[in-house]
């Protein structure tokens, strides 16, 4: 999911157009749907080394079980609807999706993802970090104060365009 944001070619004066308000960045983000009573699941359907089996799905997991065709028990999970961020980047294309995350479980797993957890990709690269509610809760705390860092320097190159910079 790459979004292409044009920027000004060969313009220093010119900001790249890409700025989110608080209101249309509301607008271009889909919430999050909040936990539904039923949360413990659903019965869906699931191919599983080829075999159509029932198995329990959360309300939150987007997978289509019976496409996914897993090889193994072990081997199903769940996943909710992905969010990330498009950041800036230099080339083409001009925006790279960071911090990409969605809840998931490996629910016939005898490991520590047999738990719902966040899975994190901060990078774009596919590793992804398992993080507990209550990591992810302190990241984003850390979000918040890189944002106010970021708020910083936009006022700082402000400041220093306004007083001409040094040329």
């Amino acid at each position: 999911m790459s979004n292409k944001v044009q920027s000004a070619v060969n313009s220093a004066d010119e900001p790249i157009p890409f700025f989110l308000t608080p209101k249309s960045e509301a607008l271009a983000a889909p919430a999050i749907p909040a936990p539904r009573s039923e949360a413990a699941g659903r019965m869906v359907q699931a191919r599983i080394g080829g075999a159509l089996v029932a198995i329990p799905c959360p309300t939150w997991c987007v997978v289509d079980h019976v496409e996914d065709d897993a090889a193994f028990i072990q081997d199903v999970s769940h996943h909710s609807l992905p969010i990330s961020l498009p950041a800036p980047t230099f080339g083409d294309p001009q925006t790279e999706e960071i911090l990409t995350a969605d809840v998931s479980q490996w629910p016939f797993s005898s490991g520590h993802t047999a738990e719902p957890f966040v899975s994190l990709d901060a990078s774009g690269d596919s590793l992804c970090a398992e993080l507990a509610p209550e990591a992810l809760e302190a990241f984003a705390d850390q979000l918040e104060a890189h944002a106010d860092k970021l708020r910083q320097l936009a006022r700082l190159a402000a400041a220093a365009r306004t007083a001409g910079g040094a040329r």
